[in-house]
């Protein structure tokens, strides 16, 4: 079917809620259906109902034509990718697109690089002198949670000698545990736009064909260039939870009954009443473009890979450093800095430091919560969620403010581990598909009881 340029800004304005008439949001995408395919006809009847009228879209259509929406963009999203990353430049209002990833010609690309280089040396070491054989094969893709960008390198004679590794992160551990055969393709820094677009899994995992795919990434498209601003309403500004917050909240109070989940909901609905629009659109996206991929996936060769996403814990706004005032990690903090990807920007919008947290702490809950919402969907029956939701026990777990300490990283592999395990020897149907810290043994925080309302202005 061809799309017009009027069906593309169409597209485009479902996902920013620019329609006048109607809420579109990821939250009400029904993923435990059945996949239906949405008809030529049907898709362009779904179209009409949105109306041009003095410049601005109206919704003429019915809770059908709703239901309709999200396989139509699904359509239009694959059959024009471009329209993905306008998407994300106008829920920024970037100027400018993004083409490379967040480190790109920065001290960490080179750090990236030299990390990247080394774990694919080690990798075709261990095809070519067999010691991996029987060893599951992973290719992962992904950000600094895979990839932090602390290893340095000391080159004598050509040689690359690992002189000292700032924080052994997810893909350290499970590398170190000789349990898998692991090709990295992550790079601290990546954005997931950026991944999904430049498709560097598709030449390996054709290739390879691996038994599992890891993928972690959205953490930078959201912090990235303080970002986080973007999704976050000033403090003047909120006055309490609105009727679509409201809304959000119900929804997520169903959806994770009789769930093990770390959730407190006094602090997210206090976090949830700071939530700007721009952080749906964010997220509507992202349901776009991960359902886009991971059915292209399988409706391949691919389609009985493993395939496992992953989710941030609650990271934690700060500009302090807790390391010794002089030490590596002091300098590594100084050199990343820390601070700039949540404290600053949420203090220029005037938000105390609990507030800070409680905002945090929402974000990350609802793109956990997208997260699983895919993988417990029948139409992805080979795909996974690891959720690090109570990873960190104490701030003492944080390396800097979105990154973990190597111990706690370590609890991360550990849930990987568990996941991988599982899915590779569980016959479908019966597999568990969500992994969090109880499946290695670690409590989940109780859940806070409710409060009357959230955070109003300060007095």
């Amino acid at each position: 079917m061809i799309w017009t340029a009027e069906d593309q800004e169409k597209a485009i304005a479902v996902v920013l809620n620019k329609i006048n008439g109607v809420w579109w949001t990821y939250y009400s995408v029904d993923l435990s259906a059945p996949e239906v395919p949405l008809s030529d006809a049907e898709a362009r009847a779904t179209l009409d109902v949105i109306e041009l009228k003095d410049g601005r879209f109206h919704w003429k259509g019915t809770t059908r034509h709703y239901a309709a929406l999200f396989p139509l963009l699904h359509r239009i999203y694959n059959d024009h990718p471009e329209l993905a990353l306008e998407a994300f430049r106008r829920i920024f209002d970037m100027n400018v697109v993004p083409g490379d990833s967040g480190a790109q010609g920065s001290v960490i690309d080179v750090l990236n690089k030299e990390e990247r280089a080394a774990r694919y040396d080690a990798y075709i070491k261990s095809i070519q002198d067999r010691s991996c054989a029987g060893r599951p094969i992973i290719v992962a893709e992904g950000d600094s949670w895979f990839q932090f960008p602390g290893r340095y390198f000391l080159h004598v004679l050509g040689l690359r000698w690992v002189h000292i590794d700032a924080v052994k992160d997810i893909l350290d551990h499970l590398i170190a545990g000789k349990r898998y055969c692991v090709h990295s393709l992550a790079a601290g820094g990546d954005w997931l736009i950026k991944m999904l677009r430049a498709h560097d899994y598709v030449e390996p995992l054709s290739r390879i064909e691996p038994d599992v795919f890891l993928i972690s990434g959205g953490g930078n498209d959201l912090l990235g260039d303080g970002r986080v601003a973007n999704m976050t309403l000033h403090q003047r500004r909120v006055e309490g939870l609105t009727d679509r917050h409201r809304e959000l909240l119900a929804k997520r109070l169903e959806a994770i009954q009789g769930r093990p989940v770390a959730f407190d909901e006094e602090r997210f609905t206090r976090g949830l009443a700071f939530l700007a629009k721009e952080f749906i659109s964010f997220l509507n996206l992202f349901l776009i473009q991960y359902s886009i991929f991971f059915s292209n996936l399988a409706h391949s060769k691919l389609e009985k890979m493993t395939i496992i996403t992953h989710g941030y814990d609650f990271a934690l706004p700060t500009r302090k450093s807790t390391a010794r005032l002089i030490s590596f990690r002091r300098l590594v903090n100084k050199m990343m800095g820390s601070g700039k990807w949540l404290w600053l920007p949420l203090e220029q919008k005037r938000l105390k430091d609990d507030e800070k947290e409680n905002v945090v702490y929402a974000m990350i809950t609802e793109f956990n919560e997208l997260l699983v919402s895919l993988a417990q969907s029948p139409r992805f029956p080979h795909l996974y969620h690891v959720d690090c939701r109570g990873v960190a026990t104490s701030p003492k777990d944080w390396y800097d403010e979105i990154h973990l300490s190597s111990k706690a990283f370590l609890r991360a592999a550990s849930i990987f581990d568990r996941c991988i395990a599982a899915a590779l020897k569980t016959p479908a149907g019966a597999r568990q598909k969500v992994f969090t810290v109880a499946d290695i043994g670690v409590s989940l925080p109780p859940r806070a009881p409710a409060i009357a309302a959230a955070a109003g202005p300060r007095v």
